[in-house]
């Protein structure tokens, strides 16, 4: 990506015009490189958006997560919020203190979380 910056002074003290120049050939950059990527063995992970957090129980570090997808003991997941950004695998799920399996589409679960997460973050399914 090539930028040029011509900074010339104009008619008096603080008045610099400003021209940014962007090459096209970034799209061809970003080919590149994940090619480069796919070459060196680097494989693309996917992430599937299957709900949010409604509430973080800090003292028992438990997220109760409110879900738009479904979700099985053993998935890992991914949360994401403007401070959160965390990846575990999910090592039990609870629905109304019973351990269940799995989970579906509107349910509200408890998942323990190895670090704080935050209301609203979101929660990320992460597929190979």
């Amino acid at each position: 990506m090539a930028v040029t910056l011509d900074l010339k002074r104009e008619n008096g003290p603080g008045k610099f015009p400003l021209a940014v120049t962007l090459s096209s050939s970034y799209s061809a950059f970003q080919r590149q490189e994940s090619a480069s990527f796919a070459r060196k063995g680097v494989t693309q992970v996917t992430e599937e958006k299957i709900g949010f957090v409604e509430h973080y129980f800090d003292k028992i570090g438990v997220a109760a997560i409110k879900l738009t997808g479904s979700l099985k003991v053993g998935d890992k997941i991914h949360i994401k919020g403007h401070t959160t950004d965390l990846e575990q695998n999910i090592d039990s799920i609870q629905i109304e203190h019973a351990t269940v399996p799995t989970a579906d589409k509107g349910a509200d679960i408890g998942v323990k979380v190895k670090d704080k997460v935050r209301q609203h973050d979101e929660v990320f399914k992460v597929v190979d």
